[in-house]
């Protein structure tokens, strides 16, 4: 029907949290009393679980702890239409992050069901380097995630004046920093302070820039990034008009969990076991595909009576 273009396959992907009907204290077996009693003194003894997997996971949109399940989804989108529909469903433990889930959710839509996906769209959460490289080296598949704050240049001190022509950071002090060695797991290059790192007649020249500088007997370090890094240099350039225009689509896995939430009512259902909780999302996606395909057959009839 055209709603989801395999050839030209967009996702975008996100997480929400299912709050489970079962007490997360479980419910007792014994008859002890411990009426007037502090917990620490109520009875050790074995208790029944009603939904065993569920797990408590924080919330942070509203900033709450919650005894449940994890959703995750990716949605797929296009720029031809507006309609946005559910594309791999995954329920998995509720203290998964979401960097591990958009990863596994991504391994199954390209390895296990094949589909094509060309762009991925996730939040700043997804902002990991082992991430980036599955999807370069393996799905040849372009990301599209916002720099996470933490992950950013916090400097302390002074940052590097400018770079030279083949890259090394120019300290304070107008001086070239030291060369020391390549950080393979982030992608990186060291650059330390050339009063204490550099040669010999480097570390007798005065220095500028040394009352105000680190004090740490190592030195003051500088890393720099090369091209290796995919999560810096995207094969769509960060920010540009393009990426720009993914991203603004990144909401819309944000509109199908409310979707299937408030829509829908699974956040008014009273239920439990993992199994049953992935029964009624898959149901609740089957209705939006449903609805999109009503609200083609409408749109397509509305055209025809118009049309001479």
């Amino acid at each position: 029907m055209g709603l989801i273009d395999l050839k030209h396959l967009f996702a975008a992907g996100d997480s929400t949290k299912l709050r489970s009907w079962a007490n997360p204290y479980g419910r007792k077996r014994c008859k002890c009393d411990n009426k007037g009693k502090k917990p620490e003194q109520w009875c050790g003894c074995k208790r029944y679980y009603h939904e065993p997997q569920a797990r408590w996971g924080y919330d942070s949109y509203h900033d709450c702890w919650v005894y449940g399940h994890t959703y995750y989804e990716l949605t797929a989108y296009s720029f031809n239409h507006s309609f946005e529909l559910p594309l791999v469903i995954l329920l998995a433990d509720n203290n998964r992050h979401d960097s591990v889930l958009g990863t596994f959710a991504t391994h199954k839509g390209r390895d296990v069901l094949g589909l094509p996906i060309q762009v991925a769209s996730f939040d700043d959460a997804s902002d990991a380097m082992g991430f980036y490289r599955l999807a370069y080296e393996r799905w040849h598949t372009s990301l599209i995630i916002p720099v996470n704050e933490r992950n950013k240049g916090h400097f302390t001190y002074e940052p590097p004046i400018a770079l030279t022509e083949k890259g090394t950071p120019i300290c304070p002090g107008n001086r070239p920093m030291t060369y020391w060695g390549h950080c393979p797991d982030r992608q990186r290059l060291k650059w330390r302070c050339p009063k204490v790192a550099g040669s010999r007649a480097e570390r007798k020249k005065p220095c500028a820039c040394q009352t105000s500088c680190s004090p740490s007997p190592y030195g003051r370090v500088v890393y720099t990034y090369s091209q290796s890094n995919y999560g810096l240099f995207t094969p769509i350039p960060r920010d540009s008009a393009l990426w720009t225009q993914h991203y603004d689509h990144c909401g819309c896995v944000e509109r199908s969990h409310k979707r299937k939430k408030y829509d829908f009512l699974l956040s008014q259902t009273r239920t439990a076991d993992r199994e049953r909780w992935f029964l009624r999302v898959m149901l609740a996606a089957i209705c939006q595909h449903l609805d999109a395909w009503y609200a083609l057959a409408q749109r397509d009839q509305t055209e025809q009576a118009s049309s001479p």
